[in-house]
């Protein structure tokens, strides 16, 4: 089994960014490990997430 590509979804508008969501979460191959509304947000979720996958490996 391949490792799933690890997706942080950013978007201004609620329902597109949900849209996108549930879109991409019916991919196999796609792992939606976040979501963002604005440039803050977003760099505050990769941040934590890049912190997530240093303390895995």
């Amino acid at each position: 089994m391949t490792t799933p590509i690890r997706i942080l979804v950013a978007d201004d508008h609620p329902i597109v960014r949900d849209g996108l969501i549930s879109i991409l979460g019916t991919q196999p191959d796609f792992d939606v490990v976040g979501k963002a509304g604005d440039g803050r947000e977003t760099l505050a979720s990769g941040r934590a997430q890049a912190g997530c996958a240093a303390a895995r490996s």
